[in-house]
């Protein structure tokens, strides 16, 4: 699958080290990923880690590559990294490509991962663009439907 998520990398990777990034933030601090199709840079993605009250530890990173991003943020051995053809990873990358020609049409998703948040440890953030002055959000324990849900919204408007 082709993507404009910067130097050629695939969703799948992209999926996979998006993976790293969910089992981080349930394990350690809090995680956002942000597409925002409204930047005029070119730097649609952000990064960040929330590691209050640690200011020193918290983190946030730019950039017009998401493939880069995450390895820089979440360093792994790509020697560790499963088929990137399983349905999980394969799902998670189709998702991803959806969100990423959301926001590139003019709206921002920001996706946030908090394993001690009340209403589940993911949430979804949609915004600006087509949305006006309203805004979506969806939290739940399960990212793929929450994703699912992002997408339906905003191809039903």
């Amino acid at each position: 699958m082709n993507c404009q998520c910067g130097q050629g990398k695939s969703w799948r990777e992209i999926a996979w080290l998006f993976g790293r990034a969910v089992a981080y933030a349930l394990t350690t601090f809090p995680v956002l990923i942000k597409f925002d199709g409204l930047r005029e840079n070119g730097k649609i993605y952000t990064v960040g880690i929330d590691a209050f009250p640690d200011y020193e530890a918290t983190r946030r990173f730019d950039g017009a590559d998401l493939s880069l991003i995450l390895r820089e943020v979440f360093p792994t051995d790509p020697a560790s990294a499963p088929g990137q053809d399983e349905p999980s990873i394969v799902r998670l990358a189709d998702l991803l490509a959806m969100i990423d020609r959301v926001a590139r049409s003019g709206c921002y998703i920001a996706i946030r991962i908090d394993a001690a948040a009340s209403g589940g440890p993911f949430e979804i953030v949609m915004g600006d663009g087509i949305f006006q002055k309203q805004g979506v959000r969806y939290q739940g324990a399960d990212l793929v439907a929450l994703l699912e849900a992002s997408v339906s919204h905003y191809n039903a408007l």
